[in-house]
């Protein structure tokens, strides 16, 4: 009988299920690695994604550090989602705290050595992708830091949000925004969200004026999360702009700020003659009508473990907090002026 993938994973199963009690499960599991990678592989990634049995997992893990297979998950977009893939590193990075450094191994280094082997195009792009959303602090920039400099634009830009998050540096950022590639640009940007420097808002504003729009928004977006109003100043120009690009990153950037405030200016832009335009409109109002929605759940959810006293207390401290307190001339629209909170 021919060994499928359906076996494989009936064998693995019950050994995961009986490690502890059956001394032939980890002669199993060995065997498998050893005989069938390929196809233990599969079963393994099953458990990694949702461990079940931590002893085993450990084994497991052990055991799929020496499978190419392994790599080929993490880093091909096809074989799963990026969620799945994120997942999978953390149950890896669990049992060993250095494979992020692994992983990383697999990128171009920095001599040109390994380029003959090492992960590019779109591999390369997942496996920096996910390693930025698992590996904190700093360990990995002597490995990956040379990439900023790619020759593979996508390769390049990732990079520099990925190093960039890491030195939070403004000055750093504030050279690149003279970077030709406005991907570069923005990713930038990015980069310093939430330094709370007068040099940050500083460049947050230059970036904001910055002739790509994904550069500006990401700019708005930072400018916001430092509490600064002069967001809103902003956001009628993108509004009233020539360009799409622009007037979609307008929409954009109220969505991603979410005050109910913005429902008449979004309104406005769901009538615009583009349709990428209008499509941004459209998901900024879910946006807003959602979050909206997810307050009044958790108010009522929490109320019900409260005294009628307290409720209306916190109801009425709620009530204050949305109150517009800024007002943002420049908004008007149809002879209106529309305020919006600070923060």
């Amino acid at each position: 009988m021919a060994v499928n993938q359906q076996i494989v994973d009936s064998y693995v199963d019950r050994a995961v299920e009986e490690f502890k009690k059956n001394p032939v499960a980890t002669k199993m599991l060995r065997r498998f690695s050893d005989e069938l990678p390929d196809l233990f592989c599969q079963s393994a990634l099953r458990h990694l994604e949702k461990p079940d049995n931590p002893d085993a997992c450990r084994l497991l893990s052990i055991l799929m550090v020496r499978q190419q297979g392994l790599f080929e998950f993490l880093s091909d977009p096809i074989s799963g989602t990026r969620d799945k893939a994120i997942r999978v590193m953390r149950r890896m990075m669990a049992f060993d705290p250095s494979f992020d450094v692994r992983v990383a191994r697999r990128l171009p280094d920095r001599a040109g050595l390994n380029h003959h082997t090492a992960l590019h195009g779109r591999r390369a792009t997942r496996v920096l992708d996910i390693l930025d959303e698992v590996s904190s602090g700093r360990r990995l920039l002597p490995v990956l830091s040379h990439l900023v400099n790619s020759d593979d634009k996508n390769l390049s830009a990732k990079a520099t949000l990925f190093v960039g998050r890491r030195m939070q540096s403004v000055q750093w950022t504030a050279n690149l925004l003279r970077h030709q590639d406005p991907r570069i640009r923005a990713n930038a940007v990015e980069s310093i969200w939430g330094v709370a420097q007068d040099a940050a808002v500083s460049v947050l504003e230059d970036s904001a004026r910055d002739s790509n729009n994904r550069v500006v928004g990401n700019g708005l977006m930072g400018l916001h999360i430092l509490n600064q109003p002069v967001v809103f100043e902003f956001i009628p120009q993108l509004m009233s702009s020539p360009k799409w690009e622009f007037r979609s990153t307008a929409a954009w950037i109220m969505g991603r700020i979410g005050y109910p405030e913005f429902m008449v200016a979004l309104t406005v832009l769901m009538k615009d003659d583009n349709p990428f335009v209008r499509t941004s409109a459209r998901k900024a109002v879910i946006s807003i009508r959602r979050a909206e929605e997810l307050t009044v759940a958790t108010i009522a959810e929490r109320a019900q473990n409260l005294t009628p006293e307290e409720t209306s207390s916190r109801l009425a401290v709620a009530e204050e907090a949305v109150q517009p307190i800024v007002s943002v001339p420049g908004l008007g629209l149809e002879g209106q002026n529309y305020s919006y909170r600070k923060g």
